[in-house]
């Protein structure tokens, strides 16, 4: 485990956990950023009793777990903020880039399921959302290995709206729990 205290947007502080269990896969941890008001952090029994879902769901998806086996080496990290995977703000931040690359219908499909979608961050940089039904989006990468055996010709990849990076961009496409690109 992994310590660390930071601030957040805003001023915020929050104690930064990198969590490892020892029935996690190779290369696989949790990121939890928990609020810390004036000595006092908060949110660690909705993290206790809630971030296993997300364990399961971002551990469930077949192609995902067959490429973790093959490259463990590419680290995935699941993210919890506060309360959950896909907070309000990284929400916004991917309709915004959804948005400029002409793909509101996953905003709208992920808007439904907000609160049980697991953001993964696989490499460094590259964000990849887990929806409930298994399926996964690759919201936007900065190198090649985030793009899990895909080749960056195969996206049309556009530059995102914040945090964008020197490389890579924001994608949005969607694939099948089998790994199959269905966009």
């Amino acid at each position: 485990m992994y310590v660390n205290y930071g601030k957040g947007e805003k001023g915020e502080e929050n104690l930064h956990l990198d969590l490892k269990r020892k029935d996690f896969p190779q290369g696989f941890a949790v990121t939890a950023l928990l609020l810390d008001k004036g000595g006092k952090v908060s949110g660690v029994d909705e993290f206790l009793q809630g971030a296993y879902r997300y364990e399961d769901l971002a551990l469930s998806v077949p192609w995902l777990a067959e490429l973790r086996a093959k490259y463990p080496k590419w680290g995935t990290t699941l993210l919890w903020v506060h309360d959950k995977s896909l907070t309000d703000k990284a929400f916004n931040n991917f309709a915004a880039d959804m948005h400029a690359v002409g793909k509101d219908g996953l905003v709208n499909e992920v808007r439904q399921v907000q609160s049980d979608v697991a953001v993964l961050n696989v490499s460094y940089g590259d964000w990849w959302l887990v929806l409930p039904d298994r399926r996964m989006i690759l919201w936007r990468y900065e190198s090649v290995r985030g793009l899990l055996g895909w080749k960056q010709s195969d996206f049309h990849a556009h530059e995102c709206t914040d945090y964008q990076g020197v490389t890579g961009g924001c994608v949005g496409a969607l694939f099948s729990p089998d790994g199959e690109l269905t966009d």
